[in-house]
Parts: C-alpha cells; sequence; structure tokens
C-alpha cells in the first residue's frame, strides 16, 4: 500500500466547489488499496500557507506527493514544489504536466503523468 498526499497547489484561482479530477483520482487510488489525503489549496477556507500545508504533508508521511497544476497557475505549483522538495517524491499531474511534461520535470518534479491519473497511476 503506497501512502499518496494529493495538492492542489494555493494559487489565484479561488473555487467554491471541490476539484472533481482530485476527488475521483483519490477514489481510485483508494480503491486500489492505496491510503490517500487531499488539500485543494484553492478552496475559500483552505489554508494556504506553504509551512502549514508542509506541515499537514510532513504528518500524513506520504510516499509520494501528487500535484495538479494547470497552466495558468504553473509558477505558483513550481513555488510549491520548491517548498515541498525532500519531503516524498513530487508528481505533476494536470493539464500543464500533460502538455509540457519536460518543463515540469526541470522543476524538481519527479514523475509527469500525462493525461489520466487514474489509469497512470
Amino acid at each position: 500500500m503506497t501512502r499518496v498526499f494529493l495538492l492542489n497547489p494555493p494559487g489565484g484561482e479561488p473555487v467554491r466547489t471541490p476539484l472533481l479530477a482530485f476527488c475521483h483520482l483519490a477514489a481510485s487510488l483508494r480503491a486500489a488499496g492505496h491510503e490517500v489525503a487531499l488539500h485543494d489549496g484553492c478552496a475559500v477556507h483552505a489554508v494556504k500557507d506553504l509551512d502549514q500545508i508542509a506541515e499537514r504533508i510532513r504528518a500524513f508521511a506520504p510516499d509520494l506527493i501528487g500535484l495538479h497544476i494547470k497552466t495558468l497557475h504553473a509558477q505558483e505549483a513550481y513555488a510549491a514544489a520548491k517548498h515541498l522538495a525532500g519531503i516524498a517524491p513530487l508528481c505533476a499531474g494536470g493539464p500543464h504536466a500533460t502538455i509540457c511534461p519536460a518543463e515540469v520535470l526541470d522543476h524538481g518534479f519527479a514523475y509527469a503523468v500525462r493525461g489520466e491519473g487514474e489509469e497512470t497511476l
């Protein structure tokens, strides 16, 4: 069993509903027997401070950290990745990782998922 922490990094895009892609990915991972925690940093009342987010991630002790990256907010995701480096291997997913996999690898990610994460992970 792998422990996976999924993070939608805090950014300039406030959302009022859960990131359904994360919920679906978490459900798929759990169905495959993995333990999953997630944090949507764009949610209205979510913790946005990267130190606090890193503390939560460390407390979960993941084997892998997955970050959802949208092209418009890639820089915020890269800042989060830099902050989280060393806790666990980083895996980039989402639209930006699909179209720019080499770029995300250049920003400290160990893995880039192209396409549907449910199929890859």
